[in-house]
């Protein structure tokens, strides 16, 4: 079985991977590592075009320079830029039979339609997280405990929470309104986490 997850940044992707690797006994792959080393063999004259990096030192920087438009649009650049690599991996370990976690923005429900359509005859489950509360993300970024949280290591600031809770909110909507129009489950994440966590799972292996 290839277990899907995707979805908008802070949504809790990773959390959920990691435990229905746990639980499945399987390997979980971010697809974040791999958009970082197709980076590094874009030929710099396409570089910006396909792999736009931030002009930005800080995440307080970006939120305040950048639209939430701009930010999906770099989001969405990036998981096409990715996706064919992705695609590759995903295939490979469809005939490898290699049950597998994949977690990232770059799974988007589009590109995870096609390779459903193209592979109809392996399991794949798919799944795709949102947020819709802005002001409940806000708090939750405020209060994170994880050591290794992109937005706590660069800033403290409310109004930049706010800013991110209301990108990637505005993300999700996106998210969820293409995962409905090719009939995926979609999962929302506000409310109490660990319950909507333990939902989400249930929903992936069904």
């Amino acid at each position: 079985m290839l277990y899907l997850i995707g979805g908008a940044p802070r949504c809790g992707k990773t959390i959920l991977a990691r435990r229905l690797a746990k639980a499945q006994c399987c390997s979980h792959f971010p697809a974040d590592y791999l958009g970082t080393a197709f980076s590094n063999y874009i030929p710099a004259a396409e570089l910006h075009e396909r792999y736009p990096a931030w002009q930005t030192a800080t995440v307080d920087e970006r939120y305040e320079r950048y639209s939430s438009a701009e930010i999906i649009a770099n989001y969405r650049t990036k998981a096409s830029t990715t996706w064919p690599g992705l695609r590759d991996i995903l295939v490979y370990a469809l005939h490898d039979q290699h049950e597998m976690v994949v977690e990232g923005y770059h799974l988007e429900p589009a590109f995870v339609h096609e390779l459903r359509a193209s592979y109809p005859q392996f399991p794949i489950s798919a799944l795709f997280l949102c947020r819709a509360d802005a002001s409940q993300l806000a708090a939750d970024l405020r209060q994170s405990l994880d050591p290794i949280d992109w937005v706590l290591r660069s800033t403290s600031k409310q109004v930049t929470f706010e800013r991110v809770a209301d990108t990637m909110c505005r993300y999700s909507a996106l998210f969820q309104a293409e995962a409905q129009a090719y009939s995926f489950p979609v999962c929302s994440m506000d409310g109490k986490f660990d319950s909507r966590i333990a939902q989400a799972l249930a929903m992936l292996l069904g």
